[in-house]
């Protein structure tokens, strides 16, 4: 087989977090994976240096997770969901510092999810029509997240 193979990553993750110091939810959330958009057709790269394989489903840094109400499991926020992802409620939805995809060790537990600090408006995403899009918005998305100040 010809090609180049990726056996590690160096350096640093890029992070939703503007200063590094977000305040993050004890424990993560376990996300139900059958949320997620499915993978990309090819391996990609995406803006944060993360790989993805072809057909392995991925969370991007900045997206925000919110509670599925049958399951107490969390996906992405998403305004047109209708089990529970569709509305935005403080405490029972956060932001993802750094990006996850489905095959990350322990990836049914994501643990780097957070509630207040700093936080890259552009870097907010949500999900709409089955696509990561820019999320932050100050009608519905800023007033369950009163702890979380964004920047630029």
């Amino acid at each position: 087989m010809f090609g180049t193979t990726t056996i590690a990553q160096v350096g640093r993750m890029v992070p939703a977090s503007a200063d590094g110091a977000p305040e993050y939810k004890a424990g993560g959330v376990t996300v139900d994976w059958t949320t997620v958009p499915p993978g990309p057709a090819t391996d990609t790269t995406l803006t944060d240096g993360t790989l993805v394989p072809a057909g392995v489903q991925y969370l991007p840094f900045g997206v925000i997770l919110t509670q599925i109400t049958t399951s107490g499991n969390f996906g992405p926020y998403d305004a047109g969901a209708n089990d529970g992802r569709q509305t935005l409620t403080r405490g029972s939805c956060y932001l993802l510092n750094y990006t996850y995809t489905a095959n990350d060790p322990h990836a049914d537990t994501v643990p780097g999810v957070f509630e207040g600090g700093r936080v890259f408006i552009a870097r907010v995403k949500k999900l709409a029509a089955g696509a990561y899009v820019p999320g932050w918005d100050n009608v519905t998305v800023a007033p369950a997240f009163p702890r979380v100040m964004v920047v630029q």
